[in-house]
């Protein structure tokens, strides 16, 4: 590397010229070109703060809280973004269930992706268990009984003690 009071100038080990860069001299701030960032880091153009806001307030208000958290924290907005990017992948799994991580989360003062990683999978093992404990709920919002009710034998044995016989 060799700089100036503008430019930093970066060759290889071999003395080729890579790149030039914009010097600066602001503690914690980087100069970044997206072609030099790796290829899961690129996309962080399209990102920013409403978008990962907008996203976390489709889960909802916690998720929202921990995500503004997160976003304050990161010395730099890309390591910022891939955290929320992570926090808010668990949404496709089960919104509900993310919701009530960030709550804990936010209750506990424990805002960190580590941690909505690491108590989610309880969040998402404890929504299946409720939603199998609850009837199954049928298009139209109705509760359908159990389905041995509905069974041909069942069925066949009603009937016979109405007194009307196949």
């Amino acid at each position: 590397m060799r700089a100036n009071a503008t430019t930093v100038h970066v060759y290889n080990e071999s003395g080729d010229f890579i790149r030039d860069h914009v010097r600066s001299y602001k503690p914690k701030s980087w100069v970044i070109i997206d072609e030099d960032l790796p290829l899961e880091y690129r996309e962080y153009g399209k990102w920013s703060v409403p978008f990962f806001q907008s996203w976390a307030n489709g889960v909802g208000p916690y998720t929202k809280m921990l995500i503004d958290r997160l976003l304050a924290e990161g010395s730099h907005p890309v390591f910022g973004f891939r955290f929320c990017l992570g926090v808010l992948g668990h949404a496709k799994k089960s919104k509900p269930a993310l919701e009530a991580c960030c709550q804990e989360a936010v209750s506990r003062g424990r805002c960190s992706y580590g941690y909505v990683k690491n108590t989610f999978p309880e969040f998402l093992e404890a929504e299946s268990k409720e939603k199998q404990k609850a009837p199954p709920r049928l298009a139209n919002g109705l509760y359908k009984a159990d389905d041995s009710r509905y069974s041909f034998d069942a069925l066949k044995g009603k009937g016979e003690k109405d007194g009307c016989q196949n």
